[in-house]
């Protein structure tokens, strides 16, 4: 991080739809065309490799969709210490804004990440606020400072007694250890997707998708593989795969083989279009279906 922002930014406006086809998705008006011969959409042939016309918001969107209550944050981060140390370290980071929502009593930490790049978090009766700041407040100023890259925080954060004052690789901790109970509440404490987006959480792509992996764990019905890509002629930069009866897998790209359905937003509304909520800018590119099946297992608990 590079500079002083505040992150408790609530989602921004549903973009007014237009015209639809007869597939059901939204489309975005354009200029006047010469008619010529029309044939019926094949959903199934309209993939990455040919790809439909890109329609504004997210198909059968709605602005408050429902998701369940969900232990998949706290699985995934588990996994990830495990084999991907660096990635647990900016889930935590990415579910700071939803501090407050998992830990209601005021709480103030510096995560300080390295030299000149430290995270100050603070709650209160309101939103949490994070900056990111060149230097760490003062000692009375907050309950604990912890001193470590991303990947040493989040081996602090599952960490026994003994192993979190003396082992390798975890960050070191100055202050109330009692107060780390709030940050180890981000990647512990169950809670539905949708109130994490509520209150301002943005994932990298692949975080995400594997978010969205965890819950829905081995009950794809059929296969199918949702892509990302950050604009329309960028190249995908994470693809989640599902099969019947396998965990879901997601890679960081797909340049090869088509995907059954292709999200093209900014990164940090993936998350928010993946659940069903309507994102100024996105647009669904191949099948519904997917989705469907996503949403479906997202709100079951």
């Amino acid at each position: 991080p590079s500079e002083a922002q505040e992150s408790a930014a609530a989602p921004g406006p549903a973009s007014e739809p237009g015209p639809t086809s007869e597939a059901g998705d939204t489309t975005e008006a354009g200029p006047a065309r010469e008619p010529g011969p029309t044939a019926e959409a094949d959903p199934a042939t309209e993939l990455v490799g040919e790809p439909a016309p890109e329609a504004p918001g997210t198909t059968d969107s709605a602005p408050h969709a429902s998701t369940a209550t969900t232990d998949a944050v706290a699985r995934l981060f588990r996994t990830l210490v495990r084999e991907d140390p660096a990635a647990a370290g900016r889930l935590v980071l990415g579910l700071l804004p939803a501090q407050r929502l998992v830990h209601a009593r005021p709480v103030a930490y510096d995560l300080v990440l390295g030299p000149g790049a430290c995270v100050q978090v603070t709650t209160g009766s309101e939103r949490p606020t994070i900056v990111v700041a060149a230097a760490r407040r003062e000692v009375d100023a907050v309950q604990f400072r912890a001193e470590g890259d991303p990947a040493a925080i989040a081996r602090l954060l599952i960490a026994g007694p003994l192993r979190a004052r003396f082992g390798r690789g975890i960050a070191r901790v100055h202050g109330d250890r009692g107060a780390l109970g709030a940050i180890r509440d981000l990647v512990g404490r169950p809670t539905s997707l949708g109130d994490l987006v509520d209150a301002g959480v943005t994932l990298d792509p692949a975080l995400a998708l594997r978010i969205i992996a965890e819950q829905i764990g081995a009950s794809a019905t059929e296969p199918f593989s949702i892509a990302h890509r950050p604009g329309p002629e960028s190249p995908p930069d994470a693809v989640l795969h599902a099969a019947p009866g396998r965990p879901p897998l997601v890679t960081d790209a797909s340049l090869e083989l088509p995907a059954t359905t292709t999200i093209v937003c900014p990164p940090e509304a993936l998350l928010a279009v993946l659940i069903g909520r309507s994102s100024p800018g996105a647009s669904i590119r191949g099948e519904g279906r997917p989705l469907a099946l996503v949403r479906r297992a997202l709100e079951r608990a």
